[in-house]
């Protein structure tokens, strides 16, 4: 370092850290990205990091049609997979014993229709409170297992995938084949 020079002190957007040199201690070279100042404002929380544009999807509930229609399987978008597959198969057999009830009652298929309409319903008013609170939950994990670098895996982290909602359509053809494994037995 020069004696006129005045070196920057710089952070890293991905972990946190010190760049020195265009050179992240943690990361590696800092090459791929810039580095500018934030406001109090601009700074996010880890929440925010974590889930990144899901957050304010979540937070201010624009993904209402998304939850009513993916309902119980809206969790396992976000790798909360055996949450998504219980409350999936809790949704169905409640279901199933509605429509078997109410069908000879007269109601028909009106039943079932009434039944997820009424369920999805429910879904959307109570999702977005339990997905930020299981992800606050999830953060927390990740930060007392990783407490050097956590900010470098939840910038890094990839929240919801099409590759998980893939999963979670396996699970259910799983359980559904069982079901009908169950039901033709009875």
């Amino acid at each position: 370092m020069q004696s006129g020079e005045i070196m920057k002190k710089e952070i890293c957007p991905r972990c946190g850290s010190m760049i020195k040199n265009n050179y992240c201690v943690k990361c590696g070279p800092a090459n791929n990205f810039y580095v500018e100042k934030l406001t109090k404002n601009d700074k996010k929380t880890d929440l925010e990091l974590f889930m990144k544009d899901s957050y304010k999807k979540a937070k201010y509930n624009n993904n209402l049609f998304l939850i009513f229609i993916m309902g119980p399987l809206y969790y396992s978008y976000y790798k909360l997979y055996f949450l998504g597959f219980i409350l999936f198969a809790i949704e169905f057999f409640l279901c199933f014993y509605v429509h078997n009830l109410l069908f000879y009652l007269g109601f028909g298929m009106f039943s079932i229709i009434l039944f997820y309409i009424c369920s999805r319903t429910l879904y959307l008013l109570f999702t977005n409170i339990l997905l930020l609170k299981l992800m606050k939950l999830k953060l927390n994990i990740i930060r007392h297992f990783n407490k050097t670098n956590y900010k470098c895996i939840i910038t890094n982290y990839k929240e919801c995938s099409i590759f998980s909602f893939l999963i979670s359509i396996i699970y259910l053809i799983l359980f559904l084949f069982f079901f009908l494994l169950w039901y033709k037995s009875k």
